[in-house]
């Protein structure tokens, strides 16, 4: 059903549920007015990003509940340092490297780590992007003392925590609500 697309003027796609695998992309690889992907399901690997390298108009990436590890964070980095909105939450094999992977990214608006193994060293590697007005690491390995620290450190951004969320919402620091599946 892809390779019946109207691929000049499609802006969105979402793919869930594990009705897609890495190959199959190759339908949408060459959609450069593509601006927001969300993939979820088992079908999706570290090696996705082979599929999407031509996909330069992509400002938003889901990749949620893959089989995606910490090196998917640096092919995305390599591939498109201008995203803006980033979530690779609920995976057991993303952590700490994801976050040192994404640190040169400063036109990143909003991260979503929520549920992976992200810890206070990682919070300490997401400080220097100056621009993060949104991050969510609900479920992680963070510690009240990194979450004080980061909060210090980038005050003008939201962070969502078990140890709770913004204290004021603002239209700024809404750009992309934490994805909840």
């Amino acid at each position: 059903f892809l390779k019946d697309l109207d691929k000049d003027d499609l802006q969105g796609l979402t793919f869930e549920n594990g009705v897609i695998t890495d190959s199959s992309l190759v339908a949408i690889q060459h959609m450069k007015s593509l601006q927001s992907l969300t993939l979820s399901g088992p079908g999706i690997t570290d090696a996705t990003m082979e599929y999407l390298t031509e996909l330069i108009g992509l400002r938003r990436l889901v990749l949620s509940q893959t089989n995606c590890t910490d090196r998917i964070a640096k092919s995305v980095a390599e591939v498109f340092p201008g995203l803006e909105h980033i979530t690779l939450s609920h995976h057991d094999d993303i952590g700490d490297a994801t976050a040192k992977a994404l640190t040169g990214m400063q036109n990143l608006k909003s991260l979503d780590l929520s549920h992976t193994h992200l810890t206070d060293t990682g919070l300490v590697s997401l400080r220097t992007i100056r621009g993060l007005k949104l991050l969510d690491v609900t479920g992680t390995d963070v510690t009240p003392g990194g979450i004080l620290a980061f909060e210090q450190e980038l005050p003008g951004c939201a962070l969502y925590s078990d140890f709770g969320a913004p204290a004021a919402t603002t239209e700024e620091n809404t750009l992309a609500s934490p994805v909840t599946p």
